[in-house]
């Protein structure tokens, strides 16, 4: 991971301001999350920031190598939530990173039969088909 050590507000060079009252809780909860260095960051908050396409370019690789450890990772929600996350990320993202779209197609390839455990084979064709 390239600069686990930085936020992504450092990262982007982009710092949103301190509000005293927050419109949301999500919008709290990414304002805190971009504060966090990548390499600190959960499998919860990185599906966050995914589900809001917050620092995409940025929290792609984490977000890959939580579902190596795991690839089932449940991010606070349930079995295969991170992965589902990941999986909508836009097109023009995995272009821009083809190292990214490898790992992530060779790791699905990987787990095979770990997600047609979990999910059957129609649900399994499905992730197959939202692969970039």
């Amino acid at each position: 991971m390239n600069h686990p050590e930085k936020s992504l507000e450092q990262l982007e060079n982009d710092f949103w301001p301190d509000q005293e009252n927050y419109v949301s809780g999500l919008v709290r909860r990414c304002h805190e999350y971009r504060k966090i260095p990548l390499g600190e960051l959960t499998s919860d908050q990185l599906r966050t920031l995914l589900g809001q396409k917050i620092g995409l370019n940025f929290i792609l690789e984490p977000s890959i190598q939580y579902l190596e450890a795991n690839i089932l990772d449940d991010a606070d929600l349930y079995e295969g939530c991170l992965l589902e996350n990941v999986l909508l990320t836009e097109s023009a993202i995995w272009e821009a990173r083809p190292d990214l779209k490898a790992r992530l197609r060779l790791l699905t390839e990987g787990q095979r039969e770990t997600l047609l455990a979990e999910f059957g084979p129609e649900e399994f064709a499905r992730i197959l088909e939202k692969l970039p």
